[in-house]
C-alpha cells in the first residue's frame, strides 16, 4: 500500500509539473507573438 501511495504522489507531482511547463510555454509563445501568427493563419483560412 505504501508503494502505491508513493507512486500516486510521484505521478501527481509529475502531472502538476507538466501542467506548469505547458503554462510557461504558452506564456512564452504569447510574449513572442506565436499565438498571433496562429490567429492570422486561422483568419486566412476563414476568408477562403
Amino acid at each position: 500500500m505504501e508503494l502505491r501511495d508513493r507512486q500516486r504522489e510521484d505521478f501527481s507531482n509529475h502531472r502538476d509539473y507538466e501542467r506548469e511547463l505547458r503554462t510557461v510555454s504558452a506564456n512564452i509563445d504569447m510574449i513572442l507573438g506565436k499565438n498571433r501568427e496562429k490567429e492570422q493563419e486561422l483568419e486566412k483560412e476563414k476568408d477562403l
